[in-house]
This record gives C-alpha cells, sequence and structure tokens, in this order.
C-alpha cells in the first residue's frame, strides 16, 4: 500500500507542476482553453514560481495526514481510551 502513495505523491507533483510550467507556453489550443472558465480554472493564466513550492507544500501536508491517520490503525481510532 505505501508503494501506491509514494506513486500517487510523485504523480501529484509532477502534474502540479506541468499545470503550472504550461502556463509559460503561448500554444494557440492552450489560450483558447484558458480563455472559458473551466479552462482558466484548470490551466491557470499565469506563472508564479512561488506555486510550485506550495504544490510541494500541499502534497507533503497530505502524506503526512494520510501517515498520521493510516499508521494508527482502524482499531485504536475507534477506542476513547486508545
Amino acid at each position: 500500500p505505501h508503494f501506491w502513495k509514494r506513486r500517487l505523491a510523485v504523480l501529484s507533483t509532477i502534474i502540479a507542476f506541468a499545470v503550472e510550467t504550461s502556463q509559460l507556453i503561448d500554444w494557440p489550443l492552450l489560450e483558447t482553453l484558458r480563455g472559458h472558465a473551466l479552462g482558466k480554472l484548470v490551466l491557470g493564466v499565469g506563472f508564479v514560481p512561488a506555486d510550485l513550492l506550495r504544490y510541494l507544500i500541499g502534497v507533503g501536508l497530505a502524506v503526512l495526514i494520510d501517515w498520521q491517520f493510516t499508521s494508527r490503525g482502524p482499531s485504536s481510532a475507534r477506542t476513547p481510551n486508545g
């Protein structure tokens, strides 16, 4: 299970970085997609280098939260004196 979680964290980071860096590209198709509300929400409109750090922090927090809840096991979460 941990193997897949690591892969998911890496994949999430790669996708986030790809979307952010795609904002540096001025291809007509991407500009057309960004012209629509959904495309703007998914692809963004401007490259901000600080966003790359924010994505790393977000993925890292998600990994820590997942680790915190799954490392205890299901039985300890249910016992009041746990």
